[in-house]
């Protein structure tokens, strides 16, 4: 059974600020009032105060005391309520605010009203955020907080801030007359702004393996097919902190049964705060991340504190350590392919000649890296050279220089490859000491990779054998290296879920992918967005939204690899148009969250865990996590490119502009409690209502049969009594 929290807005009146709780990590939120607002500084100098508001990473600005301490003051055409701040701390903790006061006014001729005060605003990590409240209900246009400097301090150092609250309340379109609320449990009664419900979750069945799964949802049935610009979510301070969504999207549908994605949102903090909402515009972040400008700065990171001299070439380290006597520069083969990989993106992307050197660098550096006897790019461990195959192909298709060279050591690191294959029991063997004839031996990294590349060369050569070889290895896999639910497994014998890694995902999808590419089976389609819906939607392998695993060393690089495929597929043309959608808006949503939560300032380093900081205070970095981490947000700058993602990378989706009868807003992860809080679901809109002015014309056949209110919204007919606008006429419904 559903049941409504009616919230007691009593009790706030006699708060100052107190933190406001919410869950997820992220150090910026979707709405902030301050979009609208103009931005002034220390007592009305107006000075890099736009910098506040636009997430930009490591810039700072420092406000500095005058005549009376500095402030930051927020001016609106309208009134509005502001019922929270989230303030991000630059790079000095020392001069993070710690004490501040909120102020309220309506004209400059005022007198300042103190709304609010904080004594103890505290910040974990530079570049970190805290979250604060007021016991303010009244609407100003004009707002200053003002900060008392720490102790020796001469300025305040901030990099963002943001005032909670809606701008000026958009068309609500949730009202009575409009349609009515329904949810998983069944009907309900629920207002809206203001209002919680509680859903019961209930059990479905995923596909996956041991988990549990559930779903739960609240939906709005529109009498008419209504456009919705906009929805609210809110977090209020009486709900459970454990019942309130995680991770959910928004649907649409036109008859309850075929229901199209309009937007997703994984890792979402919900702030406890009292009247207040965020505000989600379908398909669009709140916060503009500049991910090209991201990407770059990864890559910086990583060419100046790993990029060092090997022999005649060059390596990535191991670990970097602020330290520099505790760097780990042990040399990983299999590394150099990825980091071969990240300089093709790079090049791809900005066309500079530096990445292809370097790129050419690390190829030249792992001539000896093995067996520096050879000089050339063999290796015991097949899976290694499949790796290093499948850079040399990416290269070879996109450097303007030695394309033939990059491609013909594809062929040979091919062949090497090949000779692993095992003709008694089928299956590519882990290394060249691995006992043929058996299965156990037989892992998916040794084969999913093959697969690719063999389906890549077969494109790039047409010669018949690596089409066949591919297939082959497609068999092997599909018999013996899956478990029942279609996760595969890490080698046939191995039946642990706990090593259902990300890596095997992601090279099982993408050679799916290319032999679907090459033949036209819809089998090898099926089988891949199959395992990436479950992937997406799991629990188990996508904890609140974001991509789980979360491991250093080899493990991360995992992640980036599954996402290095699903983009892939995302950029293929060959999903249907709502899959494409929903894997797009995925990719997306991880790169937000971790440049949000888990993007360390201001070294541009990155968690291996990419929703939440509690690593943040360790000194050492591991290339592998980095260049996973890059692969991601390089995903999204690829995306871009192709016209899939906007400029400002949104997710292109025309379903979006349409009026749709049915809106459900569908969660699947919680933070563990028993039912599901939704708080403050609304629908807005800017609704044509087809009435320009009220004239007293009789025509009807000139006008339309609908029903407004004089608010313009439009309903199916008259619900409660009150003025309401038909064909053109003002009626009065009486009581009755």
């Amino acid at each position: 059974m559903c049941k409504i929290l009616r919230m007691n807005r009593l009790c706030l009146a006699a708060m100052a600020l107190a933190p406001l709780f919410g869950f997820g990590q992220r150090i910026m939120l979707d709405s902030n009032l301050l979009d609208k607002a103009e931005l002034r500084v220390s007592d009305g100098v107006v000075s890099d105060a736009g910098l506040l508001r636009d997430y930009d990473c490591n810039t700072v600005t420092r406000l500095y005391k005058g005549d009376n301490d500095p402030s930051v003051e927020a001016i609106f055409k309208d009134a509005v309520a502001m019922r929270g701040i989230n303030l991000v701390a630059g790079g000095d903790l020392g001069l993070a605010p710690s004490k501040l006061t909120v102020y309220g006014r309506n004209t400059d001729d005022e007198s300042w009203t103190q709304i609010g005060r904080q004594l103890s605003a505290s910040f974990p990590y530079p570049y970190t955020n805290t979250l604060v409240r007021t016991a303010n209900t009244k609407s100003y246009s004009q707002y200053k907080v003002s900060f008392a400097l720490s102790s020796g301090a001469q300025c305040v150092e901030l990099n963002e801030i943001q005032f909670l609250g809606l701008s000026s309340e958009p068309q609500r379109l949730t009202v009575d007359g409009n349609g009515r609320f329904l949810t998983s449990d069944g009907d309900v009664h629920y207002g809206g702004y203001g209002d919680a419900v509680s859903v019961t979750k209930q059990r479905v069945d995923n596909g996956v393996m041991d988990e549990e799964a559930w779903q739960a949802w609240i939906e709005y049935d529109f009498d008419v097919p209504t456009s919705v610009t906009s929805y609210s979510l809110g977090g209020d301070a009486f709900a459970s902190r454990k019942n309130r969504p995680a991770v959910w999207e928004l649907l649409g549908s036109d008859d309850g049964i075929n229901w199209v994605s309009l937007d997703l949102r994984v890792n979402e903090p919900q702030v406890e705060c009292e009247d207040y909402a965020t505000q989600y515009v379908p398909g669009v972040s709140g916060v503009y991340i500049d991910f090209n400008a991201v990407a770059n700065d990864i890559l910086s990171t990583i060419d100046k504190k790993f990029y060092r001299d090997y022999y005649d070439g060059k390596y990535l380290i191991d670990t970097w350590n602020k330290d520099e006597t505790k760097c780990n520069t042990g040399y990983n083969y299999w590394w150099m392919a990825h980091a071969i990989d990240a300089y093709v993106d790079a090049y791809r992307r900005s066309n500079l000649r530096q990445h292809e050197l370097h790129a050419r660098a690390i190829r030249t550096g792992m001539y000896t890296a093995y067996d520096p006897g050879r000089h050339d790019l063999w290796n015991s461990y097949y899976d290694d050279m499949e790796w290093m195959c499948l850079a040399c192909l990416r290269a070879s298709e996109t450097f303007s220089m030695g394309a033939s060279t990059w491609l013909d050591e594809a062929r040979q690191l091919f062949d090497w490859i090949w000779a692993g294959w095992d003709e008694t029991t089928g299956g590519i063997l882990w290394n060249s000491e691995s006992q043929r004839g058996v299965i156990d031996s037989k892992n998916s990294c040794s084969n999913g990779p093959a697969m690719i590349a063999a389906a890549l060369l077969y494109q790039k050569t047409g010669e018949e054998h690596y089409l066949e070889k591919a297939v082959k290895i497609f068999e092997f896999m599909n018999a013996h290296n899956l478990f029942d639910d279609g996760f595969v497994k890490d080698g046939p014998t191995n039946n642990n879920r706990g090593w259902t890694f990300t890596y095997n995902q992601g090279t099982w999808v993408g050679g799916l992918l290319e032999l679907y590419r090459v033949t036209g089976d819809t089998k090898y389609r099926d089988i891949a967005t199959e395992l990436i819906d479950k992937s997406i939607d799991s629990r188990w392998y996508s904890p609140y939204g974001v991509m789980g695993e979360s491991g250093k060393g080899d493990g991360g690089l995992f992640k980036g690899i599954y996402v290095r495929y699903i983009t892939e597929w995302v950029l293929s043309g060959l999903l249907d148009a709502d899959r494409q959608r929903r894997y797009a808006s995925y990719l997306v949503e991880n790169a937000r969250s971790l440049c949000l939560s888990a993007l360390v300032r201001p070294d541009m380093t990155v968690l291996a865990n990419w929703r939440d900081r509690a690593e943040a205070s360790s000194d050492e970095y591991c290339a592998s996590v980095l260049l996973s981490g890059l692969f991601l947000v390089e995903s999204v700058n690829r995306m871009q490119a192709a016209g899939i993602l906007t400029n400002r990378y949104a997710v292109v989706n025309p379903e979006v502009q349409r009026p749709f009868s049915r809106y459900r807003l569908v969660t699947n992860q919680n933070f563990g409690g028993g039912n599901v809080d939704f708080c403050s679901f609304d629908l807005f809109g800017e609704e044509e209502t087809g009435v320009d002015d009220i004239t007293d014309d009789p025509r009807p056949s000139q006008c339309d049969d609908a029903w407004y209110t004089v608010t313009g919204m439009r309903v199916t007919k008259p619900s409660s009594p009150g003025f309401y606008i038909h064909q053109g006429h003002k009626i009065l419904i009486p009581n009755q």
